[in-house]
């Protein structure tokens, strides 16, 4: 069977068609590899998988995105592939109506999701002419198909759709995707004005005793894009006492495991504590109970910070 997709882009403003966008189509190699034209992207996956949101483990808030990344992602895709954190807005992308929803999987709804399932990704590229249109022929196997349409001006704009094998049972079928509307770009932001919610360690340093200064110190390069440059910077924290910084993370129990999604986690309260530490030259000492009854009462938990659960009564203090 040999069928096409074809399709129109316009401007979700005012409705004109948006000629010159880029429009990339992309699918597993099992599907379209054997296109012609269609070449390997360099991406190990593609966001190629179907579930139910039923499916999503529910921890009695509500179906998220962690939880699908964990049943489903990790152990399949490599996070030296797709990180968690990539995960979780990548699959915003790929699932608008998630933003609608709050970030949380809906049962009965279906979603796209991260998979090796069927190999690399392949693509095709092509352009909208001047009445916003785009068409791609020669396709020959159902699956799933998505498509990335970018243009100067505009945000990029992602759509999937499951190409059934009864959709395309003889040859020459021509599918119309549903029209995409591409949302102008917002302006970028702005840097933030200074104000006395938004500093720095040099905008600070006149006004912080020697030990505050050094607890924002150690928060504010622990905040780093990359929690694996926060982990490694805590090597280069020299204590008195001798303790090792990394060792009150919760990145330090999977220090033997590079492919965890915990591999170098700075994880909950980690920023906390750590600098906690590095302020004082030990780790917090006192002890809490929990009355989730979950066991959360080290320091790498919230809890350890609520002044209502410490054993004993009193406050958090040095």
């Amino acid at each position: 069977m040999v069928f096409s997709i074809s399709g129109t882009v316009t401007d979700a403003s005012s409705g004109q068609p948006v000629s010159g966008a880029s429009v990339r189509m992309v699918a597993a190699q099992n599907v379209l590899g054997g296109t012609e034209g269609a070449t390997a992207d360099g991406q190990g996956y593609t966001w190629s998988r179907v579930i139910n949101g039923a499916d999503v483990p529910d921890t009695g808030d509500g179906r998220h995105r962690d939880g699908c990344y964990m049943q489903f992602v990790n152990g399949n895709v490599s996070p030296a592939m797709l990180s968690r954190t990539d995960f979780y807005a990548a699959v915003d992308d790929w699932n608008p109506s998630l933003t609608s929803s709050g970030n949380l999987f809906q049962p009965g709804s279906f979603y796209f999701i991260a998979t090796t399932q069927g190999g690399q990704e392949f693509a095709l590229t092509t352009s909208t002419d001047s009445g916003g249109n785009y068409r791609f022929d020669g396709l020959q196997n159902p699956g799933v198909y998505g498509l990335v349409v970018t243009m100067a001006g505009y945000a990029p704009l992602h759509y999937s759709w499951n190409i059934l094998p009864a959709m395309v049972a003889s040859d020459g079928v021509a599918i119309a995707w549903p029209p995409l509307r591409m949302q102008p770009a917002s302006a970028p932001p702005q840097p933030p004005a200074p104000s006395d919610s938004s500093f720095t360690m040099h905008t600070l340093e006149q006004n912080l005793t020697p030990a505050q200064r050094r607890f924002v110190e150690c928060a504010i390069n622990l905040v780093a894009s990359n929690e694996n440059d926060a982990y490694d910077f805590l090597a280069m924290l020299q204590l008195a006492s001798g303790l090792n910084l990394q060792t009150m993370t919760n990145g330090w129990n999977y220090r033997n495991q590079p492919n965890s999604v915990n591999f170098k986690d700075i994880d909950c309260a980690d920023l906390l504590s750590v600098s906690y530490a590095y302020t004082f030259g030990h780790a917090p000492q006192w002890q809490v109970n929990d009355p989730s009854g979950g066991g959360h009462t080290g320091h790498s938990s919230a809890n350890f910070y609520c002044p209502a659960n410490i054993i004993g009564g009193g406050s958090v203090q040095a």
